[in-house]
């Protein structure tokens, strides 16, 4: 009894320190290109002279609208139904085509992903064609600004953006997932705008530390079960 508690134990304390490993492969793009991810429309990969981030490593990864995939490619791209992505408009109006980058991964329980990132953009604040950048996590839809967001002067290649932004998204249940980034026109191609990623990673749920506890009084009560039953013998010889 004390051995094979004892070996679970050891297994789940060992599977505890397994869990705090990246689940997203080249999350900050520090191959210094797309290994690990899937993509359509214009992207590539950029480091400090870029002129914003990255925020950690060397290299972080840019999407752009000027050679994009059309809105419905995006769309199949993504898994996501034709016009879904005209949901995110604002004023209501069609896009017409970005970016997008996206990687499937596993997880054995619930857990977060994590990313930072910066909209850039060539339009003028609250365009017509109002541009956006986006997420998706198991095809919910998100999203992270667009033209009408507050924006400052940029000193990368666009006119303005956000600055960089954190955020972290549940994963509600165990399985396979995919994560997703993009950036669209909206209405039309003219003015385009981008999307700085970086820094993107994907974490289970740790093993409670009063979980731990209980298994720890587990080995305990067995160790001394065992010791009573030695002395119990030797006692009756």
């Amino acid at each position: 009894m004390f051995k094979s508690v004892f070996i679970v134990v050891v297994v789940i304390l060992l599977c505890s320190q397994v869990v705090s490993a990246n689940l997203i492969q080249n999350g900050g793009f520090e191959t210094g290109g797309f290994t690990g991810w899937n993509s359509a429309g214009d992207i590539s990969v950029v480091g400090s002279i870029y002129g914003s981030g990255p925020i950690e490593g060397a290299y972080q990864a840019v999407l752009s609208t000027s050679r994009a995939s059309s809105a419905e490619n995006l769309e199949t791209f993504l898994g996501l139904s034709t016009g879904t992505l005209n949901t995110l408009t604002n004023p209501a109006q069609p896009v017409f085509g970005g970016s997008a980058i996206k990687q499937t991964f596993v997880t054995t329980t619930g857990g977060t992903v994590s990313f930072a990132w910066n909209f850039l953009t060539d339009e003028p604040g609250k365009s017509i064609g109002n541009d956006f950048a986006f997420v998706t996590l198991d095809n919910q839809l998100l999203c992270l600004a667009n033209t009408y967001s507050t924006l400052t002067g940029s000193s990368t290649l666009f006119v303005s953006e956000t600055g960089f932004n954190s955020m972290s998204l549940s994963l509600g249940s165990p399985g396979l997932h995919t994560v997703a980034f993009g950036v669209v026109n909206v209405l039309d191609d003219y003015g385009d705008s981008g999307l700085l990623i970086d820094g993107v990673s994907a974490h289970v749920v740790p093993l409670p530390s009063s979980l731990l506890l209980i298994l720890t009084g587990l080995i305990g009560t067995g160790f001394a079960r065992k010791q009573f039953n030695r002395f119990s013998r030797y006692s009756a010889n």
